[in-house]
């Protein structure tokens, strides 16, 4: 349109301001009112800037790095509308002449030139607020149910062109790419829910035979370990880590287990000779020797206190092996109550058994359910003033049995209820009462053990009420 020809061999195009200053100079000389629209390089090196001063079309061309050969033209067309009407035709043959269009607008907003496209009104592109010389508008044009992208350039001498471009085929490639896209996904989700399942399984079996191993180590065989599989690396390293913490797991407890035993040999024996000693001596004085009698018991105190301490440590530790049998649960209760009614009797005590008709099994140790009751009520008379009752309960469900031994006594204190459980703990109430403290200890390592629950409750009307439950299977934390 400003030069009235092609311009066909443009290498590079470039920003005013990498401009060689002297040719910047060699222009601002020629015309300090020159406006540049385009500066290029062509295939020949030579720089050059095109635009307009006083409404005529200049370019400065200059030879690379040699001002002596600036070369400034005045382009003068004839008919610059024609000759862009003839270009924009030129440009669009054979393209959709309704998918690409070319438009030169006057300032007023009248069509000069087109392009051969139909099915749009030259009015459809004028209407738009058109750019001042030097300016550039992209729009985004609504037509019917598509888009049409265009650009405005304002000219220098007030003329506007216009380049646009119907997004129809943009959008429908873009269609069917999201078609394309949905049915790969689509037809990907059988594979990928069956890689995936396999991938999985593979993992979750691996995973399914530490599980197990942790299961039966759970129950007491450390001999227990996890072999190879060929569910990848991974597996086999966890497998690995697994085998070698259990190894050191039972070389600790084997070393704990022996422990355990040699200080009950060395503290029970010298201990048993001191109180047989003490019993020898009581015997031979006729039971007037006070200091044998008091040796004599308190040997016994500490034999008991010996032996609850490693129980307590067998149980807390799983070394204790379990001698599970079909038990009827409301025949020990009612058992362990007979054996501490002359102790409730002896203190006015009434013990109370709320116990269901029919049996209650339950697959459990007898030693280890003794043991819970006979410290429950031991503590429960104990602490049971005259005229006081105790009541012994009983209740089952389909996956646990569950012991209640309710006293009306003064109650533990909220303070003292996280610690009643701790070894050797005694509140201050109980600090004058009969007892070393472990009874209790000894009833939670149990309950532990076999994953069950122990809780304390407030009875109604004063006292307190112990709770321990255990499950019918035996579960693995």
């Amino acid at each position: 349109y400003m030069v009235g020809r092609e311009l066909k061999q443009i290498d590079e195009v470039m920003a005013m301001r990498d401009v060689d200053s002297r040719l910047i100079a060699a222009i601002e000389k020629r015309s300090g009112e020159f406006k540049p629209e385009e500066v290029f390089v062509d295939t020949q090196g030579i720089l050059t800037v095109l635009g307009s001063a006083d409404g005529e079309v200049l370019t400065f061309a200059m030879p690379e790095n040699d001002p002596a050969g600036l070369v400034v033209e005045v382009h003068e067309v004839e008919d610059r509308v024609a000759f862009l009407d003839h270009q924009f035709n030129e440009e669009s043959y054979g393209e959709d002449v309704n998918h690409v269009y070319f438009m030169l607008i006057s300032p007023d907003g009248k069509m000069l030139a087109k392009s051969g496209f139909t099915e749009i009104d030259g009015s459809f592109f004028s209407k738009h607020e058109l750019p001042a010389p030097g300016e550039i508008h992209t729009l985004r044009l609504p037509y019917g149910d598509g888009r049409i992208l265009a650009k405005y350039r304002g000219l220098y001498d007030g003329n506007v062109i216009m380049t646009a471009e119907h997004m129809r085929y943009f959008d429908r490639a873009l269609e069917n790419l999201l078609y394309a896209l949905l049915a790969t996904f689509i037809l990907s989700l059988p594979v990928s829910f069956y890689s995936g399942r396999r991938i999985a399984r593979r993992v979750v079996n691996g995973l399914d035979r530490v599980i197990a191993a942790a299961r039966e180590i759970g129950a007491g065989n450390y001999s227990e370990r996890v072999a190879h599989g060929a569910e990848g690396k991974e597996i086999n390293d966890l497998a690995d880590a697994f085998n070698a913490m259990i190894t050191n797991t039972e070389k600790l407890l084997s070393e704990l287990k022996a422990i355990s035993n040699d200080m009950a040999h060395d503290l029970r024996t010298p201990i048993t000779r001191l109180r047989g000693q003490a019993e020898m001596a009581l015997y031979s004085s006729n039971g007037t020797n006070e200091l044998a009698c008091d040796v004599a018991e308190e040997c016994e105190n500490m034999l008991i206190m010996i032996n609850t301490m490693l129980e307590i440590a067998r149980a807390e530790y799983k070394l204790k092996e379990s001698a599970d049998e079909e038990l009827d649960m409301t025949q020990l209760a009612r058992d362990s109550a007979n054996i501490f009614e002359t102790i409730s009797e002896d203190k006015s005590v009434e013990i109370k058994i709320d116990v269901p008709d029919n049996p209650v099994v339950l697959r459990v140790d007898k030693v280890d359910v003794q043991r819970i009751l006979a410290n429950l009520l031991d503590n429960a008379v104990k602490f049971t003033p005259p005229g006081g009752r105790v009541v012994v309960g009983l209740s089952d469900d389909k996956s646990s049995v569950t012991i209640r031994v309710s006293d009306t006594g003064p109650g533990i204190p909220e303070q003292d209820r996280e610690r009643i459980f701790e070894r050797f703990y005694r509140s201050d109430a109980s600090r004058n009462v009969p007892g070393n403290g472990l009874g209790l200890s000894l009833v939670k390592a149990i309950v532990d053990a076999r994953n069950g629950t122990v809780n304390i409750l407030d009875n109604e009307g004063g006292g307190t009420v112990f709770t321990v439950t255990l499950p019918r299977m035996r579960t693995y934390g």
